[in-house]
């Protein structure tokens, strides 16, 4: 099952402003084998709305792609989101794009989820604001996720400086780790140091 309040743009213009998180929590609530949910510009909940869209969120097992895009998301509502993202099996794409508020705060709350998440493959950040801070976070997420491939945010070359710095303060082997980053994020790893012989 999909639930798409972002498929139509007239739709979502005419519901933007007035549909609610908890009118949306209800209707999710008596679907438990919804896979996609995708809402676009839905900014009005309490922090109450959010916890128990986090906690609805937790019971739906099939979820496989969740959109939250220009929904007014901070650093403060990810931490309400925190315990499904880290707990999500099935959960394979999310998009939090032009989430302005989530910035460096909301990246790090994410982070620490996916640390523990083993499913989600596809990422989306682009216009979050998550500055150096927040690409500095990723970067070290990238290196430990077995499943992250697919990360989009507005700073890139950020996040690959960010990589190739947290990549050299841990001594790994650039030539075997090459191949795996250039799927992730486009690289330009320095040549592996040569130990010299004697």
């Amino acid at each position: 099952e999909v639930l798409d309040i972002s498929v139509s743009v007239a739709l979502s213009k005419e519901l933007r402003g007035e549909l609610t998180l908890y009118q949306v929590v209800r209707g999710v609530q008596f679907n438990p084998g919804l896979q996609e949910l995708h809402l676009t510009g839905c900014c009005r909940y309490s922090t109450y709305d959010l916890a128990e869209f986090g906690m609805v969120l937790q019971e739906l097992k099939q979820l496989q792609a969740l959109t939250l895009q220009a929904c007014g998301l901070t650093g403060k509502a990810m931490q309400r989101l925190m315990s499904f993202l880290a707990c999500a099996e099935a959960l394979e794409a999310l998009s939090l794009a032009n989430n302005e508020g989530l910035g460096e705060q909301g990246a790090a709350v994410l982070c620490a989820a996916l640390r523990v998440n083993a499913s989600l493959t596809s990422l989306d950040l682009r216009g979050c604001l998550v500055g150096k801070g927040g690409a500095e976070d990723l970067a070290q997420v990238l290196l430990v996720s077995p499943s992250l491939t697919d990360l989009q945010i507005d700073n890139q070359e950020e996040c690959s400086v960010a990589l190739q710095e947290e990549v050299q303060r841990h001594s790994i082997n650039f030539s075997a780790l090459a191949p795996i980053m250039e799927k992730r994020l486009p690289l330009n790893l320095p040549p592996p140091v040569k130990e010299s012989g004697g």
